[in-house]
């Protein structure tokens, strides 16, 4: 067996990872010194460590890891399944995003301010982001944000409505993957949803409001403008 800081080195990552794949579970070493406290890697570990770094480059996130080694074959068979859905649907959004990118170069080589067509781009649905979504955090960026911290609301705005058809209200519109916004000129502002200890997420990165606002999903009900009408 190997003291920890080889097994890091060896397996090019470090302490402060191994220790905390540990903590949570997902690896932990053979033996620990109750003297010095110092943790032992047997050979066997490297194959784990290998199929953790494995997973994630895949895009497993830590929770999906551990539920992965949890699960028996037919377990596992399902979990990768679930994964390339995923990351499927990932793809789509991304070449979506791509595409509008090339949009907004194309118009801003004309010395357009504006993409009127992307503000009334054709709906298209998806059922994850009907509901409302409040405001619970800004952050620098995605990866900064830890859904268990506590962090103070930042926005102008408490909550989003995701209306059904896309249905504007307030200003506000979407289509999959975008928040359409009409007032001030209008802009499209691109979303991106994670799932995170059973709760659902949304990033945006609204120009002018600093850093990427963070939404949490209170209830995935379907609103209409009537209804939240009544509420002010």
């Amino acid at each position: 067996m190997e003291r920890i800081g080889n097994f890091a080195r060896r397996c090019q990552t470090t302490i402060k990872t191994l220790r905390f794949y540990d903590k949570s579970g997902l690896l932990s070493p053979d033996y620990i010194d109750t003297f010095t406290g110092y943790r032992y890697y047997g050979p066997e570990k490297t194959a784990e460590m290998q199929k953790i770094t494995g997973l994630k480059e895949i895009g497993f996130t830590l929770d999906e890891i551990r539920r992965y080694n949890a699960a028996d074959e037919r377990g596992r068979s399902e979990i990768i399944r679930d994964k390339r859905l995923s990351l499927a649907e990932m793809a789509e959004e991304a070449a979506r995003r791509l595409k509008m990118l090339d949009e907004y170069g194309q118009n801003l080589s004309k010395g357009e301010k504006k993409m009127d067509m992307d503000l009334n781009a054709p709906f298209e649905n998806d059922e994850r982001a009907i509901g409302r979504w409040e405001f619970i955090a800004t952050v620098e960026n995605r990866e900064e944000f830890k859904p268990e911290n506590e962090y103070e609301n930042k926005s102008v705005y408490e909550e989003l409505y995701f209306l059904p058809g896309g249905e504007k209200y307030w200003g506000f519109g979407w289509t999959k993957g975008f928040l359409i916004i009409t007032f001030d000129g209008g802009m499209v502002v691109p979303y991106e949803l994670r799932e995170a200890g059973g709760q659902t997420f949304m990033f945006l990165e609204i120009p002018g409001f600093g850093g990427v606002s963070v939404l949490g999903q209170a209830d995935n009900k379907r609103y209409t403008k009537s209804s939240i009408t009544k509420k002010r």
